[in-house]
């Protein structure tokens, strides 16, 4: 998913333009642009025989074609960087072409291009995040750019709830900055029994994915923090859009919610603690640090 992409779904998004215009603007835009291959052997970077072993070696991937043709060998980063700005020559900004096309007017397009700049300086920083996140970290480049797009970020004060014990649960999420109390309901009344902390890097109410269960839990934020929310629909489409990741990422986040499982058993064991101070010996347990 490109920028040039992103962009023309975010005018749909605004509003600004229909999927149609949209639609069409990027085949008039498509037209100007050689295919990549051809216009690698133009420039001289790679020959016929090269492309036809790099398309065999991409064969089975969810890499791009560029991605494989560094991986191996076949061009160097200095030579995607010229190919990339080369594409960028040759191609009519979309939004040049919506105003051609009298969809929007000029004065309409600089207004959405300065806002859309904030946009993509908060898809990088996204980015950059899910890069750290334990179940993300393998993560082919190309599979973390598409997943850049799908969770939404927020803040939240301290002592704010993000989860509840025994809600229904339609999302995950992922911690940017800060830590997070976890707690289960005391049978007794009274304060929540403590059962561990999360910190950045880490995911939780991960078992949203698999079905509509309850939450076993209370999440509870320590001071200010930030979170990436992942809805269970996007999320699910973006497995299935990319199978071989997914297959990666669910293998761990099963395996997490065993260990989690387990953790949770010997913390029972323990005599539940009510305090943080009493479980110095217990957070190791959850402390999960790869899949």
């Amino acid at each position: 998913m490109g920028k040039r992409i992103l962009f023309g779904q975010y005018l749909i998004n605004k509003g600004a333009a229909s999927q149609e215009k949209v639609h069409e603007a990027l085949i008039e835009q498509k037209k100007h642009i050689p295919h990549l291959e051809d216009l690698l052997v133009t420039e001289g970077f790679l020959t016929k025989d090269d492309v036809f072993m790099i398309l065999s070696e991409q064969e089975g991937t969810e890499e791009g074609f560029l991605d494989v043709a560094m991986a191996n060998n076949h061009l160097t980063h200095e030579q995607v960087e010229a190919i990339n700005k080369k594409v960028l020559s040759l191609r009519p900004q979309i939004g040049s072409i919506l105003v051609k096309n009298a969809v929007i007017t000029e004065e309409v397009l600089q207004q959405e291009l300065e806002e859309f700049e904030q946009f993509i300086h908060e898809y990088d920083d996204i980015r950059a995040i899910l890069k750290k996140v334990k179940v993300f970290d393998s993560l082919t480049p190309p599979v973390i750019d598409y997943l850049a797009y799908i969770p939404e970020r927020i803040k939240a004060p301290s002592n704010q709830i993000i989860i509840k014990q025994g809600e229904e649960s339609d999302s995950f999420y992922a911690v940017a900055k800060g830590a997070l109390k976890v707690t289960t309901d005391n049978p007794a009344g009274g304060e929540g029994i403590y059962i561990t902390t999360i910190g950045p890097k880490d995911i939780f109410g991960e078992a949203a994915i698999f079905g509509n269960v309850k939450r076993n839990a209370n999440i509870i934020a320590q001071g200010e923090v930030e979170l990436l929310q992942f809805e269970k629909s996007e999320f699910l489409e973006f497995l299935r859009k990319f199978p071989m990741s997914s297959q990666s990422i669910l293998l761990c986040i099963s395996r997490r919610l065993l260990f989690k499982l387990s953790s949770a058993n010997k913390k029972e064991a323990y005599g539940q603690q009510k305090s943080a101070d009493q479980d110095s010996g217990i957070d190791g347990f959850f402390d999960m640090q790869s899949c």
